[in-house]
């Protein structure tokens, strides 16, 4: 049996009634005289394998959802463990990178875990991060033994602004003209007054990922207008479609807009079919689940017609809710099945339905909204039952085996089990032979006991600049007070969208998304089910995402130790440490902020860009600009094309050497090289040059040197670990007057007379081994509060997120307070709460607040 220490009440009340349960239900069949003693082994091999390797999940709360280079990024850290959802006491550290859309890396940092929360912030310094799409992604290093998936992982949009930033809308749209596919409509361009954007020399290109599909100069007309039409190719499916559109100005700051388009193209829709238990068996009547997904990554609705080899039709689909639905379908011994899309019309592409096996077994998984147990309909083809082979009917949730049964299939068997048996979530029904896993099924356990919030304020309509005082109250399932540890964001509706069906929650995190493959649209539609449609919409999701194809004989054979541990805050364990490599994925597209239909109003923008003394700033982390002042003279080296100094370089934000260099060579790419010895290996490249270095330490020049290694990741890691700390001055040479000059009398390493790109640091210590930390630890910082005294009383405080606080600990009666000052908008706040008890229990509410003038 798993030992369990450290768990609240309620969760040893819930292992108890399981053991009951399963004892019961056990029970008939001793009566039966079917063999029991393969569930014993099983039920102990399971348990085994959870306690070698128990699992931990991660949630970050952010402060919001859309930033703007030059803002920071609030978080707070909830480490669980998987199974009880208690505070995890495996890992102490957490490891948190945001990534652009190239995948790249733009920001890795640490932050301490204790007691399984922490909180820190990362500042978005505007040399660092360009207008687009980011993912912010969190693991522990115990966590990196389950693979990138287990990772925590949410999308935001971070923009650019500018005194001269424009605001855009779109009708471009999909038409077919002469027989050929073209994008056609119009944009118009505004500025942040809202006045049209007339007469404007503009570059226009329509691309394609990195293919060009349109590249032409144009002008506006004189109310911010210009029309497009462009040919789309048929031979292909389009991906990271877009609209970049440049300023041809030669005077000003040059604007650059990157509109993302939506693609729905009928004949280019990816459709697949799932059943129900993983085959399709002849003469056994199964569900079969579908999803269509459109060439931008959407699910799109579709529906359709099956027809066997003859062009009979034998099934009809349609899709529920973002392209997902399922249909019962009884497949023939022989037959091969075809899909044809009615709607949307014009598909001309059939799409093929699995292989018809002649013989197997199907579970059939019935699991009503107000049930109080799940039904299993297990079926097998006529020589299986003829066999009356032994079966063990699985059920199984957050790594532990909630149910187990040994069956023999002798007829048509159909089970009720308990939804008392499983914690809340997901939970997978497994048939296996032996010890393999021959059919599965995903269901959604919902006993409705996440925690309950009320935020009651003092009086009902505050004032701007008013001190706002309020209660937060939270009760659990029976309504007893719970203390736990919670976390707040207040933000302007105004300036930023609020999340009002929940989909960045905790809840829709431990409960679906870390148990869930693939992009989830949309997730607090299914979790906070708003809508008539939504639980078999849910279901639909489970039986196309919820596979996961566990190899159950694992469970019976040796485990492999684990090869990542906690990591202590210790030193000499900080140099080996390794991170998580992820896979290059496709990412679905975000909506840019200036686009219209976005917001309301445009104060966050206008107030990022007040000068600082005058008003207040949008964002009390706001960093300078780096000036890069060029051909500065230092030492005896002579010139230098950019030169940064220490204050240079402090005012860049960067952590590490491979984040400043990607500021300042912002074309920077980790591409392969050919080296004597060495033969194929990767280093960074600018402009198609290798970039070279060499230290400098009090003045001692070492060795000019490249760093060569076997994988993008590994050369990443290196510059990663070159630290920033103490660094004094770097110099890069690029041009040919100060490459000639530097290498003059000098060998380049591998004999060859070609010219690198030379960069040269330079540390005020010989020893950089006490600075090589890859962790880049981060400090939790107290987020600002204005404070209206009359002195300052015309400063004018414009920012979206109007308040975050992290840590709010709720009393023995399950209350705490929390005050704040309101802005000088007059509109309303969303407030999301989001916490848990860290003994099990979770949730989160969105409350709204009206400001007055």
């Amino acid at each position: 049996m798993i030992t369990i220490t450290a768990l609240n009440t309620g969760i040893l009340k819930f292992l108890l009634r399981c053991l009951i349960l399963f004892i019961i239900s056990s029970g008939s069949l001793y009566a039966q005289k079917i063999p029991t003693i393969g569930v014993t082994k099983l039920l102990q091999a399971a348990a085994n394998f959870q306690k070698a390797k128990p699992m931990e999940k991660v949630y970050l709360h952010t402060d919001k959802d859309l930033y703007f280079a030059g803002d920071t990024l609030w978080f707070k850290a909830y480490v669980l463990d998987a199974t009880y959802l208690s505070a995890s006491d495996k890992s102490k550290l957490l490891f948190i990178e945001l990534h652009d859309d190239s995948t790249d890396i733009i920001r890795r940092v640490s932050v301490v875990i204790k007691n399984g929360i922490g909180n820190a912030q990362i500042p978005l310094n505007r040399n660092a991060f360009h207008e687009g799409g980011y993912t912010i992604k969190a693991y522990t290093n115990w966590m990196q033994n389950f693979g990138s998936t287990s990772a925590f992982s949410k999308r935001f949009y971070i923009g650019k602004i500018a005194k001269d930033s424009w605001l855009a809308s779109s009708t471009i749209d999909l038409k077919t003209i002469n027989g050929k596919e073209q994008l056609t409509g119009e944009v118009s361009l505004k500025d942040l007054d809202r006045m049209p954007v007339g007469l404007r020399n503009l570059n226009v290109m329509v691309i394609d990922s990195n293919r060009v599909l349109l590249d032409k100069n144009l002008q506006t007309s004189l109310d911010g207008k210009f029309n497009l039409q462009t040919p789309l190719p048929d031979s292909r499916r389009i991906s990271n479609l877009r609209v970049e559109i440049l300023d041809l100005r030669k005077d000003g700051t040059k604007q650059r807009l990157q509109i993302p388009l939506f693609l729905n193209r009928a004949g280019k829709i990816d459709l697949q079919f799932l059943p129900e238990s993983a085959q399709l068996v002849a003469g056994v009547t199964g569900v079969v689940g579908f999803k269509a997904v459109s060439e931008s990554g959407a699910g799109v609705n579709v529906s359709g017609v099956v027809v066997d080899s003859k062009g009979k039709e034998v099934a009809v689909f349609e899709s529920l809710h973002k392209g997902m639905g399922s249909f019962r379908f009884k497949p023939v011994l022989g037959e091969k099945y075809l899909a044809k899309l009615t709607d949307p019309i014009g598909s001309e592409i059939t799409y093929k339905l699995p292989l018809v096996r002649p013989s197997g077994t199907t579970i059939l998984v019935e699991n009503e909204e107000q049930s109080d147990s799940i039904s299993v309909s297990i079926n097998a083809t006529a020589d299986l039952i003829f066999k009356k082979h032994l079966f063990y009917l699985i059920g199984s949730a957050r790594g532990l085996v909630c149910y187990a049964r040994p069956i023999i299939l002798n007829s048509p068997k159909v089970i009720k089990i308990s939804k008392r048996l499983f914690p809340g979530g997901i939970a997978r029904i497994l048939l296996l032979k032996e010890k393999v896993a021959i059919n599965e099924r995903s269901v959604f356990i919902d006993h409705h006991d996440r925690l309950q919030m009320t935020l009651s304020s003092i009086i009902p309509v505050y004032k701007i600049r008013d001190k706002i005082s309020m209660e937060l109250e939270v009760k659990d399932k029976l309504g007893k007070p719970v203390v736990g540890s919670f976390s707040l964001s207040v933000t302007d509706d105004g300036q930023v969208l609020p999340d009002k069906i929940g989909n960045h929650g905790i809840d829709v995190s431990f409960l679906l998304n870390s148990d869930l493959k693939g992009l989830i649209e949309e997730p607090g539609f299914y979790l906070n089910r708003l809508t008539p449609i939504a639980w078999k919409a849910l279901d639909n999701l489970l039986l196309t995402q919820g596979w996961v194809g566990h190899e159950w004989s694992t469970v019976f054979q040796p485990f492999e130790p684990a090869r990542y541990d906690r990591i202590t805050l210790s030193l000499t364990r900080w140099r080996s440490v390794k991170h998580l490599e992820f896979p290059v994925v496709k990412h679905y597209q975000l909506k840019p902020w200036f686009l219209k239909d976005t917001i309301m109003k445009v104060l966050y923008p206008k107030a990022g860009l007040s000068v600082l003394g005058s008003e207040i700033n949008a964002n009390a982390n706001m960093l300078d600009e780096v000036t890069i002042k060029g051909k500065r003279q230092w030492k005896e080296v002579g010139f230098a094309d950019i030169a940064l100094d220490s204050n240079d370089i402090k005012s860049t934000g960067a952590l590490n050497v491979y984040e400043l260099l990607r500021q300042v060579l912002p074309q920077m790419t980790i591409e392969p090289t050919i080296h004597e010895g060495y033969g194929k290996r990767y280093m960074l490249k600018w402009q198609n040059r290798e970039i070279w270095y060499i230290n400098d330490f009090e003045g001692k020049v070492g060795d000019l040197a490249g760093y060569l290694e076997k994988t993008q990741n590994e050369v990443r890691e290196f510059w990663m670990t070159q630290p920033i700390k103490d660094l004094q001055m770097i110099e890069i040479m690029s041009s040919d007057m100060y490459t000639d000059r530097f290498l003059m009398g000098r060998t380049l390493p591998d004999g060859k007379n070609r010219k690198p790109l030379i960069v040269r640091r330079t540390y005020v210590t010989s020893d950089t081994t006490q600075f090589r930390n890859p962790l880049s630890m981060l400090s939790a910082q107290q987020y600002y509060q204005p404070k209206y005294l009359p002195e300052v009383a015309e400063l004018k405080n414009q920012r979206a997120t109007v308040h975050w606080e992290p840590n709010i600990i709720t009393n023995k009666d399950g209350k705490a307070k929390v005050s704040f000052y309101a802005t000088d908008e007059v509109g309303s706040y969303s407030i999301n709460v989001q916490g848990a008890d860290l003994m099990g229990k979770f949730g989160g509410s969105n409350f709204s607040l009206k400001i007055e003038k």
